[in-house]
């Protein structure tokens, strides 16, 4: 016999911009052999457990610069924040000698002022020092990106795909 379970009405806290409830009830209702299929073939989603994100996401973003630097390709990559799990992408950079001069990485979340100013370099809680810090001191030197790459800046990203 199936249980009755008790009523109970709720609406997403205030600084929730999505307050839709009848999407969010709709969406709720989406049942697990469902969540991975999408009307664009293209659109790919993959549902894995949370140990595995870590691993499957380092593993992309080395197989992305070493394909691309191996191919003498340049790579742009915007990297979120700085994460102490950098360093396992440096090792792998270092261990299997990638060369990075051709990468460009950008980060997300620097810093900037009222001004639209963005945080230099080499402000000590930047996130280029962070990333700085947590990565690209533990890389040998002939496979770190030379210094002028760690920049935050989008107009920069379509000059250098441009070529």
């Amino acid at each position: 016999m199936k249980k009755k379970t008790g009523q109970f009405s709720y609406a997403p806290a205030q600084f929730i911009p999505f307050r839709d409830l009848a999407v969010i009830e709709r969406i709720r209702k989406i049942k697990k052999e469902q969540i991975t299929k999408h009307w664009n073939p293209a659109f790919k989603i993959q549902v894995i457990p949370d140990a595995d994100v870590e691993f499957l996401w380092m593993t992309e973003m080395f197989s992305r610069i070493k394909t691309a630097m191996d191919a003498g390709k340049p790579l742009v990559m915007i990297m979120p924040n700085p994460w102490p799990n950098y360093r396992k992408l440096a090792f792998l950079i270092n261990k299997f000698r990638v060369d990075c001069r051709k990468l460009y990485t950008f980060n997300m979340d620097e810093y900037a002022n009222e001004k639209d100013e963005i945080a230099p370099e080499t402000w000590e809680f930047g996130s280029c020092t962070l990333s700085k810090n947590t990565s690209g001191r533990r890389s040998t030197r002939s496979c770190v990106p030379p210094k002028n790459r760690c920049r935050d800046r989008p107009r920069k990203i379509s000059r250098i795909m441009a070529g």
